[in-house]
């Protein structure tokens, strides 16, 4: 694990390597004027990062040339001293009078991205690994000298936080050139450097790398989930991001982390999501084995890829379980609330065309905006299909600037206004879509723990949808679109009725997506100690759930005892000795079996040995298994029989179920294992869901142009530095 210190001399040695001027050349590799332009800078970005500031305490006498790796991939050529000999495309590269690997390295990471790529990866972890080793011997507190590079390079962290500074705030790459920003740069210092486009773009290079070593050092051995999607910008380019979630065994907090945002070329099919999915967990050293499940939409390829990625678990030895984002469910409930019927006298539509009237006419909206209370004025909300919870805030908003249209009404300046029956509607469509917005903006959550709340939910919504419809004075629009609402809700996640919770997600639902709550979701709300009363579950259901979660516990009593290993006894050699038996006879029958008497009595003791120690381990295995059953069982009970975490304190706040596990992981230690990898499942796919609004962001109209590589790098790097840093400080 790389800790505080590390950080900062790597990036010390990323981003001071190098303040001198620097200017953007030329596209052209044989542009020699442009090329020479190079030759000021100390050194190339990868040369700089394969050197370490750790040198031995004696200087040489004689300073060593240090051979640069571009010449891995170039050859002299004899006859031509200004060219060199590209490998990797097979064509001259011009090399100039001033003979700088600097021209090389240029013409590597233009026409060969994917090998320069490799090779700053190569140099940051080797950066990264002499830092670890150093921290072995070296004590930072006390040891460790300080850094010169503040006292003789002006300026030794602006590089850093200016790329850092762009990244955070979407700023373009060609920002650096504009005269006003060099402008600014050398009214702070003189000496402040100066950078181009493609000095810039190394940096960003290098400090991709480095924050991604970090995270796979972080990822290794955890047992996570991941959220994973796909995405169009603006540009027509296709993108698949996957996101990461884990949680640390040793301070029990919940972490989220994007592995960045991949472009995808070809077909949309599921095959092809999970391929770019599964790249991206080979990039990071992520196997099935430790994913505990894969959390996506519930479109129709996306529920295709996550049967292929439960499949591909499965060939891999895995157990990942898979599980469609439930906002994205309930949206489909609350989607028959947006559209007319006979029953809502065309309610929505008039909400629309009013909200219309003041997104349309500024001097409308400015006289709506002069009703209101200064500083509290508040504007229309347009509802929108796709975007979650949008019509319950449409109609709240609406209520809200009830008073404020009549106003206007009566002043003459609004003739759209709703009527006293629509209102009426209204009034009470938001009563039945508040349950709704509560649990989706609830569970959309990825800084806490979401999946064990979505049993509760998915009951209080149903009850309250039954509470409504049955009401005696339920007017006849609130029973007709609950009644459709409940109707949906129950084809996609089932009715909970008893004896159907446990199983039914097993079963197919509309369109083909698997119906019904997945039993992975079930045990984690077991597992949270606010939610192991199992409120909404059927008694047999919740019993059938604690036999699988007492199997699971079984299975991982038995991995992590060690002092037997973890397999049944195999059969002994005699299967293999008879398979010998079956060749042909080495001696003729009529040799009389007196001959071999004594060879046979010690072939019976050697069986009967084998035998007893047969016999033996089985009864050892037996033993133990028992005792593995036996501790489990008093785990469990003792764990149903503690106090319930309340949901919320005094004040109103969420009570945190990850700070009880941490003070009580010594007393359930082996449900703490399962509890660690089920309850860091999102309920939601929202987490993908941000990556692209961060993308859309970067991938703007004014950056169309920005290349693909680039716009990952950029957008990792947006998510990845807070996340790392949040991690560090935990």
């Amino acid at each position: 694990m790389i800790n505080d210190n590390d950080s900062e001399s790597v990036s010390r040695i990323v981003f001071s390597h190098d303040n001198k001027e620097n200017y953007s050349p030329s596209a052209s590799d044989t542009d020699v004027e442009a090329e020479a332009v190079i030759e000021n800078e100390d050194a190339s970005s990868c040369e700089a990062l394969s050197r370490t500031s750790l040198k031995a305490s004696v200087a040489p006498s004689k300073r060593k040339k240090k051979t640069s790796w571009v010449w891995d991939y170039f050859k002299t050529i004899a006859s031509d001293k200004k060219n060199v000999f590209c490998t990797l495309c097979a064509r001259n590269v011009n090399y100039g009078e001033s003979r700088s690997t600097g021209m090389l390295e240029r013409h590597v990471q233009r026409r060969h991205l994917k090998v320069y790529s490799d090779e700053t990866a190569k140099a940051v972890r080797k950066i990264l690994d002499a830092q670890a080793d150093s921290t072995t011997f070296t004590s930072a507190s006390t040891m460790t000298q300080s850094s010169l590079s503040g006292f003789v390079v002006p300026c030794p962290s602006f590089e850093e936080s200016l790329l850092k500074w762009m990244i955070k705030t979407y700023q373009p790459l060609c920002a650096v050139e504009d005269e006003e920003f060099r402008d600014m740069c050398r009214s702070i210092s003189k000496k402040c450097p100066i950078l181009g486009v493609d000095k810039l773009t190394r940096l960003l290079k290098i400090e991709f790398h480095a924050v991604k070593a970090k995270l796979m050092a972080i990822f290794k051995g955890r047992h996570f989930a991941m959220t994973t999607d796909a995405w169009t910008s603006i540009t027509k380019v296709g993108y698949v991001t996957c996101t990461i979630h884990f949680i640390d065994q040793d301070t029990w907090r919940l972490h989220s982390m994007v592995l960045g945002l991949y472009e995808k070329t070809g077909r949309s099919r599921a095959q092809d999501c999970v391929g770019y999915a599964e790249q991206q967990m080979d990039d990071y050293g992520l196997p099935y084995s430790h994913m505990t499940a894969v959390v996506t939409d519930t479109e129709a390829t996306m529920v295709a890829a996550g049967r292929l990625f439960v499949e591909h678990s499965r060939n891999a030895h895995g157990d990942t379980a898979w599980h469609g984002c439930i906002d994205h469910q309930l949206e489909l409930v609350t989607g028959i609330a947006f559209t007319d019927d006979a029953e809502t006298l065309g309610t929505m539509s008039a909400c629309r065309a009013l909200i219309n009237f003041f997104n349309s006419s500024s001097q409308a909206m400015g006289k709506l905006l002069s009703k209101q209370q200064v500083g509290r004025a508040v504007r229309p909300i347009q509802d929108v299909v796709t975007r979650w919870w949008s019509t319950y805030s449409m109609t709240e908003r609406l209520l809200r600037l009830r008073p404020y249209l009549a106003l206007l009404e009566e002043e003459g300046d609004l003739d759209c206004n709703l009527t006293d029956s629509q209102w009426h509607i209204i009034t009470n469509l938001k009563v039945l879509l508040q349950p709704f917005m509560i649990a989706q903006k609830l569970l959309e959550g990825q800084t806490y723990v979401t999946v064990s709340l979505i049993p509760y939910m998915v009951y209080k919504i149903r009850k309250g949808l039954i509470s409504a419809i049955g009401h005696q004075q339920a007017p006849n629009h609130v029973i007709n679109t609950g009644t459709k609402m409940l109707h949906k809700l129950n084809s996609i996640i089932g009715t909970g009725e008893e004896g159907t919770v446990a199983d039914e997600f097993e079963r197919q639902g509309v369109r083909g997506r698997p119906k019904g709550i997945p039993r992975l979701v079930l045990m984690a709300s077991l597992l949270d100690p606010r939610m192991k009363s199992g409120l909404g579950i059927p008694p047999n259901d919740k019993e059938q759930i604690w036999s699988e979660i007492h199997d699971a516990l079984i299975r991982l009593a038995l991995e992590d005892d060690a002092e037997i290993p973890v397999h049944a006894p195999t059969a002994n050699a005699n299967n293999n000795n008879q398979r010998c038996q079956r060749g042909a006879p080495l001696i003729e029958e009529a040799v009389d079996n007196y001959f071999f008497d004594e060879l046979k009595d010690v072939y019976r003791a050697e069986r009967l040995r084998n035998n007893n120690d047969e016999n033996a381990n089985d009864n050892e295995f037996q033993r133990r298994a028992d005792r593995v059953i036996e501790a489990v069982m008093a785990e469990v009970t003792l764990f149903q029989d503690e106090p319930s975490l309340p949901l919320q304190d005094d004040d109103g706040k969420f009570s945190c179920p990850l700070q009880w596990w941490k003070y009580n992981q010594q007393k359930y230690k082996v449900i703490a294992k399962l509890a660690i990898r089920l309850l860091c499942i999102p309920a939601t796919s929202a987490p993908s869901e941000r990556v692209f609004s961060v993308a859309g962001l970067t991938i703007a109209k004014d950056r169309s142009r920005l290349a693909p590589h680039t716009a990952h790098e950029l957008i990792f790097l947006h998510d990845a530095i807070p996340a790392l840093r949040r991690f560090e400080e935990s």
